[in-house]
């Protein structure tokens, strides 16, 4: 159900959902025997995709030009990461054959690959901490 006045709310209960599994970094990726092999995503992977990710500026098409001008977006084309196992997540073709993808499933996969790269810049900035000399080891 989406209830929408000025924007949307999308429900996010855990009553509501099953198999919730977590998103963990390739170390922390569990071995999986293969017949309980599926495609478990780590969260590099997620960070990756969105790294790699095409972008493109764009209309969409409309018979009435001046109304739908106001519909210039900044984004991805669906075909162009349909078939990657994160792509696959959340972009879907509909009945009639058009591509679709589910907006909280792609804001899920930006909100992994934000934390991923935060956890990047964290280590890096404890890493310059480590070896950048003190006040008083200057003076040495």
């Amino acid at each position: 159900t989406i209830y929408a006045t000025n924007g949307s709310i999308n429900t996010s209960d855990i009553s509501l959902k099953e198999n919730i599994n977590p998103i963990v970094s390739k170390a922390e990726t569990p071995i999986l025997l293969p017949d309980e092999a599926k495609a478990v995503l780590s969260a590099e992977d997620y960070y990756e995709f969105v790294k790699t990710l095409p972008m493109y500026t764009y209309d969409y098409k409309s018979k009435d030009d001046e109304e739908n001008r106001a519909l210039h977006n900044v984004g991805f084309i669906a075909q162009d990461v349909a078939e990657t196992p994160v792509g696959n997540e959340f972009i879907f073709k509909g009945e009639d054959g058009v591509y679709q993808y589910n907006m909280q499933g792609y804001v899920g996969v930006l909100a992994v690959a934000l934390q991923n790269a935060i956890k990047e810049i964290e280590a890096l900035k404890e890493e310059i901490k480590a070896n950048t000399p003190t006040d008083t080891e200057e003076k040495k």
